[in-house]
């Protein structure tokens, strides 16, 4: 019976299904519908999970506990995209300074079977994990070798150990500018509970150049299928977490994110904690200058044209019908 919980007396089984979501959005940019994971698909990605690394992507490795970046108002936890782009993460209150990195997850497994997150990360990294069980992937297949892994790679705002309870914006600034930049929100407060969040992009000079805002219900805080087990002993996963970003926008060199309280279905001032999932990202693709070269035989072109229009112009016969 390996999907029953080795070392665990009791075994809690999910009878109700989640709780139906919804989510509505609007733009400062024209939008078809609300962002989904296919409106950013095939683009530069950051995983916020990666290997510190000198080349290639950077990210910031896994979810350790004490994997804590402190201070960060005062100084950015620098990572780094699949196509060498660079991204400073960074919070704008100074009064909140720790970013921690976590995993989506309540439970994890070996071939033996189930066990809590940080049981079977003794035994993959003799650590604990700083994990949430949000509205994110999750694991829910038990290994045949090796280990389940612990949901999505997230970043939030946190105390020093690493527990997510921290509010306020939090700023991404890029080496390069972007043009789009997608990703997936979630609050931490409640259990399937409703939140919105709102996304603003900027350029150099620090002008706002678009945003977007989404009101999702059900898809906040904790997700009761991953905390749970169903009737065939392995727990569940939301992998509902809505998206948020922009696209088709010129020059962004940063944006900022930050997640509210509710009102009639309507964004408060209040704010609440949030995780969000890897980039997807689109740089900014400049209008091309041509080279030196195709100018010089452009104009050459350009000019034989127009001196052969003139000497046309000044034959007699230059317009004349054949006799």
């Amino acid at each position: 019976m390996n999907r029953l919980l080795w070392s665990l007396a009791v075994l809690s089984i999910s009878t109700g299904a989640l709780q139906a979501t919804s989510l509505t959005c609007s733009a400062s940019f024209a939008i078809g519908s609300c962002f989904t994971a296919t409106s950013f698909s095939g683009l530069d990605t950051l995983d916020w999970g990666a290997p510190v690394s000198a080349t290639g992507q950077s990210g910031f490795g896994e979810a350790l506990s004490g994997n804590v970046h402190l201070n960060a108002a005062a100084s950015p936890w620098d990572a780094r995209s699949v196509d060498g782009n660079g991204v400073h993460v960074s919070l704008v209150n100074p009064s909140l300074t720790d970013i921690g990195r976590m995993d989506n997850t309540f439970w994890a497994a070996i071939p033996a079977g189930w066990n809590f997150a940080n049981t079977i990360s003794q035994l993959q990294y003799h650590s604990n994990i700083d994990t949430y069980a949000g509205h994110f992937t999750a694991p829910t297949v038990i290994p045949q070798t090796g280990y389940s892994g612990y949901g999505s790679h997230l970043i939030g705002q946190t105390d020093d150990t690493g527990v997510a309870n921290g509010v306020g914006l939090m700023k991404f600034v890029f080496d390069d500018p972007i043009s789009a930049a997608g990703f997936r929100i979630s609050s931490t407060m409640g259990t399937n509970s409703s939140f919105g969040a709102m996304i603003e992009a900027y350029d150099s000079l620090d002008r706002l150049v678009g945003w977007y805002q989404i009101v999702a219900g059900g898809s906040g805080g904790i997700c009761t299928l991953v905390t749970s087990f169903d009737a065939q002993g392995n727990p569940g996963s939301c992998n509902d977490a809505p998206w948020i970003g922009f696209s088709g926008l010129s020059g962004v060199k940063y944006f900022t994110v930050d997640a509210f309280k509710l009102a009639d279905d309507r964004l408060t001032n209040e704010e609440v904690g949030f995780l969000v999932d890897q980039l997807a990202i689109t740089g900014y693709v400049p209008v091309q200058t041509p080279e030196p070269a195709l100018l010089l035989l452009t104009g050459g072109v350009l000019v034989g044209l127009v001196s052969l229009a003139r000497k046309r112009k000044r034959s007699p016969n230059a317009l004349s019908a054949p006799q």
